[in-house]
């Protein structure tokens, strides 16, 4: 059944009208004159129009003229009725856009074929209609498809970019600080033959000093390149943006404010506190340098709860609750060729000697280091926002505790090494045996294994290089436990190229030293690790127990 809108001036007219089209079955729906019929039109949208030409306030070409430029009635069918057959009115008004006419008096066979050759108009054109939107909607849709894949291989192109410069990082960290180590060790050497007075002693000092600034950069460029291994606790970030705003003050000067907006029940994180405060450090030191005049710096805290829709637009992490730090400031802000860049190592835009470059580079490393995302916001002149993103960790948050090294004297255990590179190799068993200790010394993690097999009683500690060829650390860790799953090992390294999957080592309480490290520190460690060892086989009878990550270590080398 279809809907007529029958627009007559003379009732007689509409009633008769009315009658044949009611007899088909239709809906009749009526109006007076043409300003009545262009408001029922508008507000009732029927599927066919029948409009009289003659009318006294309105002409029928002048309706059907504002039908046809009216978006909304545009499409519905208009059929002139006429008392005098076709003449200059009904080619006006099929000019202004009439589908049809019809002749008064009509004969209602002939009005009713008219109306139905008018409906087939109507479904003809609403189909095209339909296909027409069907057609821009697949269009809008490719469209952002596309716009969607541009930006997502854009994204895969800036990661795989900062993913290949962070490997060359801590390549170049590796090797820098087997140097560092063989700088350190021999100094430290030449330093126990003079007395502490002695200008020579003096000098080497500065060495000493040098080696450690030096470590210090490399310890940058490991944590751009993600491979520092973490010491993680569950934290409270509102806890540590109140430590970082008590360190500000000094290092922002007194004409930029501080404000801190922390969220009420900001959920926990599982994170390197010492890393998360050289992160918002970092933000809050590029911030006061954009604002060389004053300005506002303001810390944000929040939960936030990405939805899987949301996801697409973060696409280092997925849905779920997350801890938000945003740190925004009032300065000039960047345009969007510098702020696609400010992640990678060495650029910046400060003059020469007032920044390395690796400030951001260690925040984007650190925040991907614990499997969190950071995004930007900067216009020039309007500032910039810095939001970061962490997972919500399910565990309540845990006080530390702190406390310093003790002096350890030497011993006389046997120690068996396992170090690829020559000079660090044979620097950390003359530490070890200037200390007492007798040391066994390998090159790689085949020989290590081997040299165990044939040493294993006498071995009481091993001491391992993360990074050795044929075998490297971890692996050789594995065939240790199996062999004896009570031999205590310490890991050395300066670059662990998989430190997102060993935080097994921290979490099992396996000791770490880091190069280049400082003598008195490596003996203090052995001893330590050895007299722990010992506590514990006393306790348990002698018996030497595995360590509970043994299988999961097994099984992560061996699949």
């Amino acid at each position: 059944m279809a809907r007529i809108l029958v627009v007559d001036d003379k009732p007689d007219n509409q009633a008769l009208v009315s009658l044949v089209l009611e007899e088909q079955g239709h809906e009749v729906l009526t109006a007076a004159n043409g300003r009545e019929g262009l408001q029922v039109a508008i507000a009732e949208l029927p599927d066919v129009i029948l409009l009289d030409v003659m009318m006294p306030d309105m002409s029928g070409i002048e309706v059907c003229r504002k039908l046809k430029e009216d978006e909304r009635t545009r499409a519905v069918p208009v059929i002139l009725v006429t008392a005098m057959g076709l003449n200059e009115n009904v080619v006006a008004g099929l000019d202004a856009g009439a589908d049809d006419y019809v002749s008064k008096p009509f004969n209602a066979e002939v009005l009713a074929a008219r109306v139905r050759a008018a409906l087939r108009t109507k479904e003809s054109y609403d189909a095209v209609a339909e296909l027409n939107r069907q057609l821009r909607q697949e269009i809008e849709y490719r469209r952002q498809v596309e716009e969607t894949l541009e930006k997502k291989e854009a994204q895969l192109r800036q990661a795989q970019k900062m993913e290949a410069v962070g490997t060359l990082a801590g390549g170049i960290a590796h090797e820098f600080n087997n140097l560092l180590q063989a700088i350190r060790g021999y100094t430290t050497f030449a330093m126990d033959d003079l007395e502490p007075g002695q200008q020579a002693h003096q000098d080497l000092e500065q060495v000493v000093a040098a080696v450690d600034r030096a470590a210090s950069l490399t310890s940058q460029l490991l944590r751009f390149s993600r491979a520092e291994t973490l010491e993680r606790e569950h934290l409270n970030l509102n806890d540590t943006v109140r430590i970082v705003i008590k360190m500000l003050r000094p290092l922002i000067g007194e004409h930029i404010d501080v404000e801190a907006h922390l969220g009420e029940d900001v959920c926990p994180v599982y994170a390197d506190p010492g890393s998360l405060q050289q992160v918002l450090l970092n933000l809050c030191i590029n911030a006061r340098d954009a604002m060389p005049l004053g300005g506002k710096l303001t810390i944000t805290t929040r939960t936030v709860v990405i939805t899987d829709a949301e996801s697409e637009n973060y696409p280092d992490i997925g849905p779920g609750v997350y801890a938000s730090i945003a740190v925004t400031d009032t300065g000039c802000g960047m345009p969007p060729e510098v702020k696609d860049r400010v992640f990678e190592p060495f650029f910046t835009t400060k003059g020469v000697g007032k920044g390395t470059g690796l400030g951001l580079a260690i925040v984007y490393g650190v925040v991907r280091q614990h499997k969190g995302t950071i995004d930007v916001y900067s216009e020039p002149g309007r500032g910039t926002t810095f939001r970061i993103y962490l997972p919500a960790s399910h565990e309540d948050v845990a006080a530390t505790a702190s406390g310093g090294h003790e002096d350890v004297p030497g011993g006389t255990e046997t120690i068996l090494i396992g170090e690829d590179d020559a000079v660090v190799r044979e620097v950390a068993a003359r530490v070890l045996r200037r200390a007492g200790y007798t040391v066994l010394e390998a090159q790689d993690g085949d020989e290590v294994v081997r040299m165990f097999d044939e040493h294993g009683r006498r071995v009481s500690l091993v001491l391992l290089d993360v990074v050795m060829p044929k075998l490297d650390g971890h692996a050789v860790y594995a065939e240790l436990k199996r062999r004896h799953p009570g031999v205590p090992v310490i890991f050395c390294t300066g670059y662990d190229p998989r430190a997102d999957q060993t935080q097994f080592v921290h979490e099992a309480g396996i000791p770490v030293v880091e190069k280049p490290f400082d003598p008195v520190r490596l003996l203090q460690l052995v001893r330590r690790t050895l007299d722990e060892q010992a506590g514990a086989e006393a306790g348990a009878g002698g018996a030497s127990e595995p360590l509970p990550l043994q299988a999961l270590v097994h099984g992560m080398v061996n699949r």
